[in-house]
């Protein structure tokens, strides 16, 4: 449109100085401002196509990542979902998951996090950490991050609780060892303060 606009304008100036009083009109005048025209114009749809094609490469890439990408009611229905499973379920549905690790989507990813958070072994913890960790590097929106931060908040806190845990009953196992040593160390001790009752030398 704006090059027509040019087009127009030049053309009209053109036509002004050949009417103009002793103006000799130049024939190659005309050729030149229809070539320049052409040429912009050529050059305006050549930058209109680089802009379509970049917003369709850029719609196709957000299409994408809406399709990858995590979502609230994704991680709501996953949290339902997983507080619902027996354990044998949950063993099978987690077994399920693993075997297609490569393949999984953003939800899928979550909800393994969760199965292994609930399955509650030091190997399974880290795991789920692991997820926890690639889905929030990954999330945009601030409710998924909210939820992913909490979620990975209550992970961290199991792990040291079984960790406290594990302090506490192997500090329990040294209390009952040293309570059994000082058992013996108390009858020892009264054992050797009995007296000691003399021997009767055999008759002659």
């Amino acid at each position: 449109m704006r090059a027509r606009q040019t087009g127009l304008l030049l053309a009209m100036l053109w036509l002004a100085g050949c009417a103009a009083p002793g103006s000799v009109p130049q024939t190659k005048e005309p050729v030149q401002i229809q070539a320049q025209v052409q040429e912009q114009e050529l050059e305006e749809q050549k930058q209109e196509q680089e802009e379509q094609e970049a917003q369709g490469e850029s719609q196709a890439v957000e299409l994408q990542e809406l399709e990858r990408g995590l979502t609230v009611p994704q991680m709501l229905a996953g949290l339902e979902q997983v507080a619902g499973l027996k354990p044998k379920a949950a063993k099978m549905l987690i077994a399920r998951l693993q075997a297609r690790s490569d393949e999984l989507s953003a939800g899928d990813r979550f909800e393994l996090a969760l199965l292994l958070s609930q399955k509650g072994d030091d190997t399974s913890l880290k795991q789920a950490g692991q997820l926890l960790n690639r889905l929030e590097a990954d999330a945009q929106a601030p409710g998924v991050l909210e939820i992913l931060r909490l979620q990975r908040r209550n992970l961290d806190l199991e792990q040291r609780y079984r960790s406290e845990r594990r302090k506490t009953a192997e500090l329990r196992k040294k209390i009952e060892h040293l309570k059994g040593l000082e058992r013996e160390l108390d009858e020892s001790n009264k054992r050797m303060q009995e007296p000691l009752t003399p021997t009767s030398e055999p008759a002659r």
